[in-house]
This record gives structure tokens, sequence and C-alpha cells, in this order.
């Protein structure tokens, strides 16, 4: 959220955290990015698709990695389904070697 308030910023001088919020949350209820709200914070994506994150546990890093196409979805779920999601946590490679 910080770095797009930044390069928000480098336009509009005067804009709040509190609009760039609003305006994020407004564009994930409109299905043009999507939020995740990872270990401390919200995150927006822009990758719609099905795919995957690694969320760093030290970093607060998230890494996209694409998803098999054809990704099972299990049995019983409800038949209108929006969004598909797997998020895997752990500690990635920069931290673990700094360890």
């Amino acid at each position: 959220m910080d770095e797009t308030l930044s390069a928000v910023r480098k336009s509009v001088l005067t804009v709040t955290r509190d609009s760039v919020y609003r305006i994020l949350n407004e564009f994930a209820e409109l299905g043009i990015i999507t939020r995740l709200d990872a270990l401390s914070a919200a995150r927006y994506d822009t990758i719609l698709g099905p795919h995957a994150h690694f969320i760093c546990e030290v970093c607060g890093s998230i890494t996209d990695y694409p998803l098999p196409a054809g990704q099972p979805i299990p049995e019983g779920m409800p038949s209108e389904r929006h969004h598909l999601e797997l998020r895997v946590t752990g500690v990635c490679d920069k931290c673990r070697k700094r360890k």
C-alpha cells in the first residue's frame, strides 16, 4: 500500500492515504484488482486469473506463481464461484540466506 501511495503522490501531491485505500477497495469491488489480506496489511493484485501466492513471513514479500490449467475445485462447493486463490506462507530464499 505504501508503494502505491508513494507512486500516486508523485503525480498528486495532496492525495491522502484514506483516498488511496478507498479507491483501491472500490477497484477490488469492481473486479479490476483483487485484494490480498497478507500477514500484516492489505495488498492489491492486478493478476485476476488463477494463480498462487507465496508470502514471506519475515520480509512480507508476495510472489505470484501460475497455477496449472484446470485446477480442480473441491466437490460440494457452490456452483457460482468467482475467485480461486492459493496462499503459501514461509520464508523466502533471500531471508533464509540471511539467517
